[in-house]
C-alpha cells in the first residue's frame, strides 16, 4: 500500500509515533545537555573551592608564623609591643 491508500487512522497513528520519538529524542539531548551543564558547575565549584581552602591553608600558616614567636619565652623578650600586638591579632583569627 502507498501513503495514499492507507486508513486514515493509521496514517494518525504513524505521524502520532514519529512525533513521540522526536519528543523522546529532544527531551533526551536536553537531559543530556542539563547533565553536562550541572557535570560543568559542580567542577567549577570545586576548582572554587579549592582555591578557597589553599588561600585559607596560606592565611594560617602566615598567621602561624606571626604567632609563633609569642610561645617561645626567649623570642618574646626580644620582641616589641607592635610585633607582640600582630602576633596576637594572628592568634586571634
Amino acid at each position: 500500500m502507498t501513503g495514499h491508500d492507507e486508513h486514515p487512522a493509521a496514517q494518525a497513528a504513524a505521524k502520532l509515533a514519529q512525533a513521540v520519538a522526536l519528543l523522546a529524542a529532544a527531551a533526551q539531548a536536553f537531559a543530556q545537555l542539563q547533565a553536562t551543564r550541572t557535570n560543568e558547575r559542580a567542577a567549577r565549584d570545586e576548582r572554587t573551592a579549592a582555591a578557597a581552602r589553599t588561600q585559607l591553608r596560606a592565611r594560617r600558616s602566615a598567621d602561624r608564623l606571626a604567632w609563633s614567636p609569642l610561645l617561645d619565652s626567649h623570642r618574646l623578650a626580644q620582641l616589641d609591643v607592635p610585633d607582640t600586638l600582630a602576633g596576637w591579632g594572628a592568634a586571634r583569627c
